[in-house]
């Protein structure tokens, strides 16, 4: 008897996707899945969705950071509780708010969590006891986009950039693992500017390219660095984050080892997620050689064969330039990257999918058979008759163009208050904390109209 076709919702944060990694990740669904897929913005899901039985599971995407109530509201929440299909979690980011994370999974009675941390330390991140009998299946951060591996790129020689790269610097709370994204770029360019490489290296957030722009940027580079995504301190509270994060801001010159010190509290490094970055399978798809730090790469990437070691020292870096010079050398990685990850399917996002659907499929059958299966059908048709997916797909667009408004606006009025913050003439900062004020009225009654 063939699998059933469900109705499946899945909620997402509308904002986010600009990111290419986030939206890749939340378009697979409807390309590959066999089930009926409706995307709906978290926050749009109040007014589109009033009713949550036609579905026979629930999603929340990993762009929705379901303890905010900011991404999902308590109204919500209440009806997740409720709700008797399948709940389904997908999560990123987790070394931080892992309390909190593994309370709302408790609350919401999450039965299926997909998860991107090493395989071999996840019993030590969700350690909770009401976790072990929540099923974990766990996933790469990131997969071969649909059809990049077609993307047309220039001959590795005509490209104008030789070595690219962009990161961003992060707060000394992930610990000294998550140092690396960014050691590594500013300290190649110091290099790469002795030997006269063409380098586009930045680690600033004003430099962050997006979209199509950063596949462009990719694919008219001969090279570009990376690292292991991850990091090396675990912040279950949420606290650390907090005091680190305020005492950066209040002493700007404070180093990574003074601060390491005071507030991570000998925990750094004990335990550290280190994965594969979405990155790799972009580059190994463009075609772009990698000059990364030795690493597992959650056992995808081979040195010398699918990407060029750095010294963490930088010691080999004359060694890696002449690689990267050698036109026939650097071809042999790049096609072995190309061949044998980007066009692997086992690094698509269809594999992804159908290990989502597996396992969605073995928890949708444990659910207790309704009294009167038809129940079920009716659902179906209800379904059918009161969310037309064309329909839905132009409410939620409405909804979530709103949403992304107030998103943006929001942003612009903390950069505001954080310009309040230094050192500025009283008779510019006034105006400012006047304009300020009134935007947080507009932007109250904004939100209390959603």
């Amino acid at each position: 008897m063939p699998a059933p076709v469900l109705n499946v919702l899945i909620l997402y944060n509308e904002p986010s996707i600009i990111v290419g990694t986030i939206k890749d990740h939340l378009y697979a669904f409807g390309k590959y899945s066999r089930h009926n897929i409706v995307l709906v913005d978290s926050l749009a899901a109040d007014k589109l969705i009033p009713d949550l039985s036609p579905f026979d599971a629930v999603v929340l995407h990993n762009s929705v950071h379901f303890t905010r109530r900011s991404h999902l509201s308590e109204a919500f929440c209440e009806r997740m509780v409720c709700y008797k299909g399948v709940k389904v979690l997908f999560l990123q980011d987790e070394y931080r708010q892992i309390n909190s994370t593994a309370r709302q999974i408790r609350r919401l009675a999450i039965s299926l969590v997909f998860s991107t941390v090493n395989r071999e330390i996840a019993a030590e991140v969700y350690h909770h006891s009401w976790l072990k009998d929540v099923r974990f299946e766990f996933l790469l951060t990131g997969y071969v986009p649909p059809g990049l591996v077609e993307y047309q790129v220039p001959d590795f020689v005509d490209r104008p950039i030789d070595v690219s790269y962009r990161a961003r610097k992060l707060s000394a709370w992930y610990g000294e693992f998550a140092r690396q994204k960014w050691q590594i770029g500013e300290r190649f360019r110091r290099d790469g500017e002795l030997v006269d490489l063409k380098c586009d290296i930045s680690c600033h957030d004003t430099d962050r390219i997006y979209g199509e722009d950063w596949l462009a940027f990719l694919a008219n580079s001969r090279a570009v660095l990376g690292t292991e995504a991850g990091a090396s301190f675990l912040d279950f509270t949420g606290l650390v984050q907090k005091q680190v994060t305020q005492f950066e801001q209040n002493n700007p010159q404070a180093g990574f080892h003074e601060i390491r010190q005071k507030f991570l509290q000998g925990r750094d490094g004990r335990t550290v997620i280190r994965v594969i970055s979405p990155r790799c399978f972009e580059a190994a798809a463009l075609r772009t050689l990698m000059i990364m730090y030795p690493g597992d790469y959650s056992g995808i990437l081979q040195p010398h064969r699918h990407y060029v070691p750095l010294a963490r020292d930088h010691s080999n870096m004359e060694e890696v330039v002449a690689l990267l010079r050698d036109q026939q050398r650097a071809g042999e990685i790049i096609k072995y990257a190309y061949e044998e990850i980007a066009c692997n399917p086992r690094y698509g996002y269809g594999a992804m999918v159908g290990q989502f659907e597996q396992a969605l499929d073995e928890e949708y059958s444990k659910l207790p058979v309704p009294a009167g299966h038809d129940n079920r059908k009716a659902a179906r048709a209800y379904l059918g008759r009161h969310y037309d997916a064309e329909q839905l797909s132009k409410q939620n667009i409405r909804l979530t163009r709103a949403i992304v408004y107030k998103h943006r606006l929001a942003q612009a009025l903390q950069r505001l208050d954080r310009s309040l913050d230094l050192n500025l003439p009283e008779k510019i900062k006034s105006p400012l904390r006047k304009l300020s004020l009134k935007a947080k009225k507009i932007l109250k009654r904004l939100l209390l109209q959603s």
